[in-house]
């Protein structure tokens, strides 16, 4: 939470441990992909089923060598929103920002949960698997959001979303995942993104 130069004090760290087992209560964690043919288009674009994406030049070389894609959504889900905009919570700045954390750390954990179920499909298929990259990350527009729910049942896990692409549950991810029998792990993060107006970049400096 916050920054490397920053160290929790104790107040802080009982105050989140004791967060992190009432949200064990209220956390109902829930995924869902599906596999479709993709094919790149350009250098900037990227086919996955009917549904075309313009990803951009960083991302698309993670995508050069995929023949498939697993389109996902991933989500700490509802019960868990309801209770960090609940009053116990909403109330209290430090206990939103506790909470929020905790959201997000759940929402990834079920992102790797949903990764390592794609990875074995894939695997039965004779294909490897590679990162998952959400819309918003490294110049993807989030506006393709609604793309990307398109190849998905509606409503998937219970994940709306608004007209600007943003989703209910907050604490959701989506994305798509290359898969295929040359897919390598390429390096993640920010270690292939230099974009100069990016808040970690200006972190990392």
């Amino acid at each position: 939470m916050g920054s490397s130069r920053y160290a929790p004090d104790p107040a802080m760290r009982s105050e989140t441990k004791r967060l992190i087992a009432e949200a064990a209560r209220h956390c109902q964690p829930h995924y869902i992909y599906t596999i479709y043919p993709c094919t790149k288009a350009g250098t900037t674009e990227l086919v996955v089923g009917e549904e075309r994406f313009r990803i951009g030049t960083i991302l698309a070389k993670s995508f050069a060598a995929a023949t498939h894609c697993a389109a996902f959504a991933a989500t700490a889900g509802m019960e868990f929103d309801c209770w960090m905009h609940g009053e116990e919570v909403a109330g209290d700045i430090l206990l939103q920002f506790i909470v929020d954390a905790i959201g997000s750390e759940i929402a990834e954990a079920t992102v790797r949960l949903t990764v390592k179920d794609v990875a074995a499909q894939a695997g039965q298929r004779q294909m490897n698997c590679g990162n998952p990259y959400s819309p918003g990350y490294c110049g993807w527009n989030i506006a393709e959001q609604h793309r990307l729910f398109r190849l998905l049942p509606s409503n998937p896990c219970g994940i709306r979303l608004n007209a600007s692409g943003l989703m209910t549950p907050i604490k959701s991810v989506s994305g798509i995942v290359p898969l295929g029998h040359d897919v390598v792990k390429m390096a993640y993060g920010c270690a292939i993104c230099n974009k100069k107006d990016c808040y970690k970049n200006r972190i990392k400096d």
